[in-house]
C-alpha cells in the first residue's frame, strides 16, 4: 500500500484542543499512517493510502465534526 502526503489549510482553526481532535480522529482510520497540524499556518498533512478524493471527503467530515465553521482547502498538488 502506497501512501500519499495530502496538504490542506484549515481555515479559522485556532484552537489547539480541536486541533488535537481532529489530528486523534484522522489517525484512527486504518489507511492513514500519520495526521499533524500546524496551528501556526493553520496546515494539516495526512500520510494515507486512501484515494485524494475519499481523503479530502473524510478530512471535511472529520474537521466539521470538531469545528463546523472551520473552512478545509485543500492544498495537495494535482498531477
Amino acid at each position: 500500500m502506497e501512501m500519499t502526503r495530502h496538504l490542506y489549510r484549515l481555515e479559522g482553526l485556532h484552537c489547539a484542543n480541536c486541533a488535537a481532535k481532529i489530528e486523534g480522529t484522522l489517525r484512527e482510520h486504518p489507511d492513514v499512517s500519520s495526521a499533524r497540524i500546524d496551528l501556526a499556518t493553520a496546515r494539516l498533512t495526512v500520510e494515507s493510502a486512501a484515494e485524494p478524493a475519499a481523503m479530502e471527503q473524510r478530512v471535511r467530515k472529520v474537521v466539521r465534526a470538531a469545528e463546523p465553521q472551520v473552512q478545509v482547502v485543500n492544498l495537495t498538488k494535482k498531477e
